[in-house]
């Protein structure tokens, strides 16, 4: 006698992962899928989540991240101070700052505005080429920064609004019409 295919695959539902085929109550609810399970059952879940897990900390390992102490910030300011005054600033406001308080190169601008490489650069064309608040030192790798003090750069005029022109008219005649 055959068993009622129907009735296992109620009862039962195949891992793809281990392929066993486990009962329902061994695997997590899923509401995103159609019979509501997870796909896989719950050892297999923990093993993947543990791999990945793994995996990330090799990862880690691999590629070390810039020590606080190597970064080029202001002795006596603390990475927590310094993203307390950031935590309400603009983009080039949080340029500004790392500036001030000591961060040199674009890297450590990053880091310490955590800002995106993008914002970084575009907030540093901003205030170098516009607004001329800082200047750059130095033509070698890696570029440093600094804040222009007063008298050191030339910072940009307002515009003037001028007075329209009249196109070929002498003011000769101009100041007769007025008069």
């Amino acid at each position: 006698m055959q068993p009622n295919l129907a009735l296992i695959e109620t009862e039962l539902k195949q891992c793809p992962r281990c392929e066993l085929w486990l009962p329902l109550s061994d695997f997590g609810v899923c509401n995103a899928r159609a019979d509501g399970l997870n796909l896989y059952d719950r050892v297999c879940i923990r093993e993947k989540i543990a791999a990945g897990r793994q995996r990330l900390r090799e990862y880690k390992a691999s590629h070390p991240q810039i020590p606080a102490d190597q970064l080029t910030i202001q002795p006596g300011i603390t990475s927590r101070q310094l993203a307390r005054k950031m935590r309400k600033l603009e983009p080039e406001e949080k340029v500004l700052m790392a500036i001030r308080c000591g961060a040199q190169t674009q890297r450590d601008i990053q880091l310490a505005t955590r800002l995106t490489k993008d914002e970084v650069c575009e907030c540093l064309a901003h205030l170098l080429l516009w607004s001329r608040d800082i200047r750059t030192d130095g033509t070698n790798n890696p570029r440093t920064y600094s804040i222009n003090e007063e008298g050191q750069g030339a910072k940009r005029q307002p515009v003037r609004l001028r007075e329209p022109r009249s196109y070929g008219v002498s003011t000769i005649y101009s100041e007769s019409f007025v008069a």
